[in-house]
């Protein structure tokens, strides 16, 4: 699993030049927040856990590579 706090999430879709999620509702940020805490529990029961906050995608993916090897 990879996994990462909300506010990254967030970034990575205003990164990718998507602005719908603002658009579309003014709480989307909340939303996001409320569907990855219901996620919580189906993340929690992964085998490996990477925490991509910290990483950049090369970083994320040796990570994950190590950790299944």
């Amino acid at each position: 699993m990879a996994a990462g706090d909300p506010e990254d999430h967030w970034q990575r879709v205003l990164k990718q030049g998507d602005v719908r999620p603002g658009a579309a509702s003014p709480h989307a940020q909340e939303e996001l927040r409320a569907l990855l805490k219901s996620r919580e529990p189906l993340y929690s029961q992964a085998e490996i856990a990477v925490d991509t906050s910290r990483l950049e995608i090369d970083g994320a993916v040796e990570e994950i590579a190590r950790k299944v090897a």
